[in-house]
């Protein structure tokens, strides 16, 4: 079998799409496919796969654990250049992002209405 090595085209070909064919697959080497990864949840610690080109990502400061500009309180201030200089973007998995939108959007309650008294009767 002979082994194909992946080039990368020659400068003039950089608006194209370089094609080559293995095994009698197309493999674009310029394509927009993404190769998953696997890894844990910032959240929940879960291990997930996921597209890191599509995956929801929260900068997280090492040094506090927390976003730049949260304190341990809760609460927002204006981050410091250094808190966002030294941050690092954290995967958070679909069940934690599907849990925060419904933390931040409850539903609206439903209360039923009060049974009216007859008027004719009073």
């Amino acid at each position: 079998m002979k082994r194909m090595l992946m080039q990368s085209p020659p400068a003039h070909e950089f608006g194209r799409t370089f094609e080559r064919t293995v095994r009698g697959r197309r493999m674009d080497t310029m394509g927009d496919e993404q190769i998953p990864t696997i890894g844990s949840c910032y959240t929940c610690k879960r291990t997930f796969r996921f597209t890191p080109a599509t995956v929801t990502t929260a900068m997280i400061d090492p040094e506090t654990g927390l976003l730049p500009g949260m304190t341990v309180l809760g609460t927002l201030r204006e981050p410091t250049a250094e808190a966002v200089a030294r941050s690092v973007k954290q995967p958070i998995c679909p069940d934690c992002v599907k849990k925060a939108t419904e933390f931040a959007n409850p539903p609206a309650l439903h209360f039923d209405t009060w049974p009216r008294r007859n008027p004719d009767r009073d």
